[in-house]
């Protein structure tokens, strides 16, 4: 019985190993991940919706060889809230399309949805081969109010309005 049971595992085993095995075709270039981060917007800014405004990240070039390195990415909004990080609730994603990111200009401006929810909790991504994710910001009608009183300030010191 012992035999039987034996010779059956090895038989099965046999069969298993010459089952034929999906394998991923290798092209010769596989993508670093490598992702510049964001420097703006930081945990500090608050955006108005509807308002065109300019992010900016790290454009140093890593120095990996140029066919293993993505260039480009597209730049998405999305919101962090008690079901993880959203990109799919903004239909207007992405804000901007391969967008250069390495020599050159570090930053490209986007304009931000006027219907947005306001929260606190708005993220930049930059996805290329992977992704980078900004610090949580504000994009609120409530920051208008804010910028309106800033200004005003700034008046009367003799400062520039912006």
């Amino acid at each position: 019985m012992h035999f039987l049971t034996t010779a059956a595992s090895l038989l099965i085993a046999s069969l298993v190993a010459v089952s034929p095995v999906t394998a991923a075709i290798d092209t010769g270039n596989q993508f670093i991940d490598y992702t510049p981060k964001v420097t703006y917007p930081d945990s500090t800014t608050q955006w108005i919706p509807g308002v065109t405004y300019s992010v900016f990240w790290n454009n140093t070039d890593p120095g990996y060889p140029a066919e293993q390195l993505h260039t480009t990415a597209d730049i998405w909004l999305g919101f962090v809230d008690d079901t993880g990080l959203n990109y799919d609730k903004i239909p207007e994603n992405p804000l901007a399309v391969d967008v250069p990111l390495y020599g050159g200009n570090n930053w490209t401006q986007i304009s931000i949805p006027s219907n947005l929810t306001s929260r606190n909790t708005y993220v930049i991504n930059l996805r290329g081969s992977s992704g980078n994710v900004s610090p949580q910001f504000e994009i609120s009608w409530l920051a208008a109010v804010g910028l309106k009183k800033e200004r005003r300030a700034r008046r009367g010191h003799g400062d520039v309005v912006v």
